[in-house]
């Protein structure tokens, strides 16, 4: 009896927090499918006309394709060099092979929870030319996502046997040859949620794009979508068109990766 009133309270719990997700974006994709006259006068009617239309003028009018471009390398970009560079700093960091490892490990923990000094960053990033550069925001994004790629490593790191390291030495395996051969194909579950939580936290960065780009060219996707906020009115079923154009290849991802994140998620909770 008690088991059964148990499983009752986990379907509604589960029933109404797929509401909370589901609800907003049935709404958003009806919106975006709305006339502007029609979102105006019956903002929630959905039994008004559809325009499929919408997608196209959202995508010539904030020029998504460019910006397309730009998430995909700011996004990849980003993760690539945050795998890498935390694969190199987390091992010495786990195995204690640089005098004080615990010291340089709180230091990320330090970039965990205090958050990014925009304001100066964006100081000095005009006073070294890197405002309004590729490279720049590239390396905004790489220093606030490395510490979560740095512990995420340093955990897995810390459950492999140092006997592997030990035996590479005799084979006369180099320090780099280690990382390579080894250490690399065994992370490959701390690697694939790192570089993906990345990428999805790179995708929908809206803050530090407005602050560190403000040329048109070199825009992501999501302040490209700010040219329909006026300064009076929002066209929201253009929005709500581009809103759901910039979230399909997330939503796209995570469908078809889902047979690799699940177990990942999995090994790395059990670390």
């Amino acid at each position: 009896m008690q088991g059964l009133f148990s499983r009752k309270i986990a379907r509604i719990s589960l029933a109404w927090f797929a509401g909370l997700v589901l609800v907003p974006l049935l709404l958003i994709l009806r919106v975006s499918l709305k006339g502007e006259v029609d979102w105006l006068q019956r903002p929630l009617d959905f039994f008004s006309p559809v325009y499929f239309e919408n997608y196209l003028v959202a995508w010539t009018t904030a020029q998504l394709g460019k910006s397309f471009a730009n998430s995909l390398l700011y996004s990849l970009s980003t993760a690539l060099i945050v795998c890498l560079s935390g694969l190199i700093i987390a091992y010495p960091i786990s195995r204690r092979n640089v005098p004080y490892s615990l010291f340089w490990l709180a230091l990320f923990a330090i970039g965990l929870v205090i958050p990014l000094g925009l304001i100066p960053s964006v100081y000095l990033f005009r006073y070294l030319g890197l405002y309004n550069t590729y490279f720049g925001y590239v390396l905004v994004s790489c220093a606030i996502n490395l510490p979560v790629a740095v512990f995420l490593f340093v955990a897995f790191i810390k459950t492999m046997p140092i006997e592997l390291e030990e035996a590479a030495i005799l084979d006369g395996c180099s320090y780099f040859g280690f990382l390579y051969r080894i250490l690399i194909p065994l992370m490959k579950p701390a690697i694939f949620v790192s570089g993906l939580l990345t990428i999805i936290s790179v995708w929908n960065d809206f803050i530090n794009p407005m602050l560190f780009i403000s040329e048109a060219s070199l825009r992501p996707l999501t302040t490209s979508i700010y040219v329909f906020q006026g300064q009076f009115a929002t066209n929201w079923p253009l929005l709500s068109a581009a809103i759901v154009m910039i979230s399909l290849p997330l939503v796209a991802i995570l469908i078809l990766l889902q047979k690799e994140l699940v177990p990942s998620l999995l090994i790395e909770s059990s670390k």
